[in-house]
């Protein structure tokens, strides 16, 4: 299996334009031909034929996105020779498969001195607070949080995915 890993890794190494992501990819690269991961890049026949125990069920993931990366495709709903077991597709899944690829693509794309975080709880800065408001004040759990250490700049990424046909807070669609 960790022929398709090695083969994905070149292939991303050489095609990327981020020359620190480029690097890294080929470091990984020499770093499974090192430890032993040999040969030629596996076929699409031999690449389809792994199978996973229970033991590396785990890989079925990077595996399966090692094949993404080595066909240059994008995992899609549209019907396709390619089939994958399909995840409980309800808005938690969509919205962290969404927050997910965005926060990848800022991790990917922007200068090394930004910081890309995951969502956390932000709450209300209370000075003093009165018996009972902190259970009254909103709170907030943001999708991605970008920081830029040099200027101290934080921007909160909100994706705002939601099912079109979710009510709203005062009853619109």
């Amino acid at each position: 299996m960790l022929k398709t890993e090695r083969h994905a890794l070149q292939t991303i190494g050489v095609l990327v334009k981020n020359q620190e992501l480029a690097h890294r990819c080929r470091v990984l690269a020499n770093g499974l031909k090192l430890m032993g991961v040999l040969g030629i890049a596996p076929t699409r026949k031999v690449i389809d034929g792994d199978r996973f125990g229970r033991h590396d069920a785990a890989d079925r993931l990077m595996v399966a996105a090692a094949k993404l990366a080595v066909d240059l495709t994008m995992p899609t709903e549209s019907l396709g020779s390619h089939k994958m077991v399909l995840p409980d597709r309800e808005g938690y899944w969509v919205r962290r498969l969404v927050e997910k690829a965005v926060g990848g693509f800022h991790k990917v794309v922007l200068p090394s001195e930004w910081r890309v975080k995951p969502g956390r709880k932000l709450s209300w800065q209370v000075e003093d607070p009165s018996p009972g408001i902190l259970n009254v004040l909103p709170n907030m759990v943001t999708d991605i949080v970008l920081d830029h250490s040099p200027s101290g700049q934080r921007l909160v990424i909100d994706t705002k995915f939601n099912d079109i046909f979710t009510k709203g807070r005062y009853g619109n669609t």
